[in-house]
């Protein structure tokens, strides 16, 4: 799996406020301190092989927007290789996040069962 990142060498965010760049920074290190995840977890810019789209389709059980995080972990859990690219990701022009309070009350939640399972062995995410 190949995925885009804003934290890596070469890669940023351009337009961003304070609120979007804390939020999405602090997803990332916790993904990264505590499941062992790569730089970049909540991209969507992926390009997914054979492989690691069959196992995200048949493993995701995800509703929203913690199916990025979850396709990594599943990679992850399957062994397989996780290449990051940087990208510089742009503000959008027009139009509002759908990323509010609901969304990130659930990617909490859905970060908390994960924890539990990649590193402690308990629940869905278990090796």
């Amino acid at each position: 799996m190949v995925q885009g990142s804003r934290y890596v060498a070469g890669g940023g965010t351009v337009g961003w406020g304070w609120g979007p760049r804390l939020r999405s920074r602090v997803a990332n290190l916790l993904c990264r301190w505590f499941l062992g995840s790569p730089h970049e977890s909540t991209t969507n810019f992926r390009v997914y092989n054979r492989q690691s789209v069959r196992l995200a389709v048949e493993e995701s059980q995800a509703r929203d927007f913690e199916f990025q995080p979850e396709c990594t972990l599943i990679a992850m859990r399957h062994g397989l290789r996780i290449v990051e690219a940087p990208i510089t990701f742009t503000a959008r022009a027009e139009g509002k996040s759908k990323l509010g309070m609901a969304q990130n009350v659930r990617w909490l939640l859905f970060f908390a069962g994960a924890f539990l399972g990649y590193r402690l062995g308990i629940g869905r995410f278990s090796r």
